[in-house]
């Protein structure tokens, strides 16, 4: 009675493992064959592309943050659009691997934006209905300058874009023209340990900004703006080197650093940042110019903004985040062929086990049966 007992244990435990690892690979070999082709893959099978809305034309997204130490010279480029279709101008390194600056440009229209002086890779993007920076518009046009771009800190930096005599094809012209040499009230800082920084206030409340040319705005933490006075107006979302956050956005009545001062500016307050940060939106009203360890900071002439009460005739395009979606988890075909493989000997494995699964119940069956017909065969011969 004991042994049959036992054995009647030994095949439930068994049934129970045997269905655990029917199970694990179930659902191992789901997890591989729902992994998608990558974008352009030969695969039948391959997953359309996420897409996301441009940013309004006229705007600028800055794509590689990063402060900028001694390397301070800032120049303007101008970018003009003389298609019939909206263009996305992509600055970056000279294989445009590491892209720095993005700038969007309504038909027959045109942008300015403040970068840094240096030489550019640059590809133009045209058409009608925007993807994303890997896949540029939908049905578009593509053009990458050979030569590429330098921006130079004095002068007109302007890139025209039109069509080609085939109105499917870009065409681009680059011109530099020198400007006149002009005084205007100028501010030197030396450089520090903790970068290039500026005494200054906002609403009153003194503080001490660094200067970076890699945040897109003025940047405060949430203490220091309290102390300010400021006031969220709406909720936000920031990217910061910890990962994304929510803080806030506010407005500023009051900003000065050395002698110049600004109103209405708009300020991102932001939980984890620990100093005040002069960002782009201020910084591109103005020439960053190095001399040496020290960086000159004068008020461009033709800042429409209120630099110590000067205007003039250029609108810099406004910073906006840029809102690229997020590439969907994929692999590439060498992972994605090893990945199948894996999940065809999992297959393998899973159908010998079930049915060796199959086999024992049968065969455990089977032993039931003979148990019962003996206990039976027993009960006929008792006295």
């Amino acid at each position: 009675m004991y042994k049959r007992a036992f054995q009647v244990a030994v095949f439930v435990v068994a049934n129970v493992l045997l269905f655990r690892l029917e199970l694990a690979g179930y659902r191992t070999v789901k997890a591989d064959w729902s992994v998608q082709a990558p974008v352009g893959a030969s695969s039948p099978a391959a997953a359309a592309p996420a897409c996301a809305p441009a940013p309004p034309a006229g705007t600028t997204s800055i794509l590689s943050p990063g402060k900028i130490g001694y390397e301070a010279t800032l120049g303007t480029l101008t970018v003009k659009n003389e298609r019939s279709d909206l263009v996305v101008m992509v600055l970056g390194d000279s294989a445009l691997h590491d892209l720095a600056q993005v700038v969007v440009v309504a038909p027959a229209d045109s942008a300015s934006i403040r970068v840094r002086a240096a030489h550019y890779g640059v590809a133009i993007l045209s058409g009608r209905t925007w993807c994303s920076l890997s896949q540029g518009f939908v049905a578009g046009q593509h053009l990458t300058l050979p030569d590429g771009v330098t921006v130079k800190p004095d002068g007109i930096n302007e890139l025209s874009i039109g069509a080609e005599s085939n109105a499917d094809a870009i065409a681009a012209l680059y011109r530099y023209d020198p400007a006149a040499p002009h005084e205007a009230l100028a501010l030197d800082l030396l450089g520090t340990s903790a970068g290039i920084v500026s005494a200054g206030a906002i609403n009153g409340q003194p503080m001490t900004f660094v200067i970076d040319t890699g945040t897109p705005a003025v940047t405060l933490p949430p203490n220091v703006a309290t102390q300010a006075g400021m006031r969220c107006a709406r909720a936000a979302r920031y990217i910061t080197p910890a990962g994304s956050v929510t803080g806030c956005a506010a407005v500023a009545r009051d900003l000065r650093f050395g002698p110049y001062r600004l109103s209405d500016v708009d300020v991102a307050v932001v939980p984890g940042t620990t100093e005040p940060i002069l960002g782009m939106s201020v910084l591109r009203l103005f020439q960053l110019v190095r001399h040496g360890a020290s960086v000159r900071i004068t008020p461009l002439e033709n800042a429409t903004d209120d630099v110590d009460g000067s205007r003039s005739d250029i609108a810099f395009a406004p910073i906006v985040p840029w809102l690229e979606v997020p590439p969907a988890q994929e692999a590439s075909a060498a992972d994605l062929a090893v990945v199948r493989r894996h999940a065809k000997t999992m297959l393998v494995g899973a159908l010998f086990t079930l049915l060796l699964h199959v086999a024992y119940i049968i065969w455990s069956l089977k032993a039931c049966l003979t148990w019962l017909s003996t206990l039976e065969d027993e009960s006929e011969f008792a006295p």
